[in-house]
């Protein structure tokens, strides 16, 4: 297990998840 990988996955799928919140809300 990587910290510095799983950091930046977990940092990339909230930048998805506020997107996807955004345009549901949109």
């Amino acid at each position: 297990y990587h910290l510095g990988r799983g950091h930046v996955s977990a940092s990339v799928d909230q930048k998805l998840y506020h997107l996807l919140d955004q345009r549901a809300i949109t």
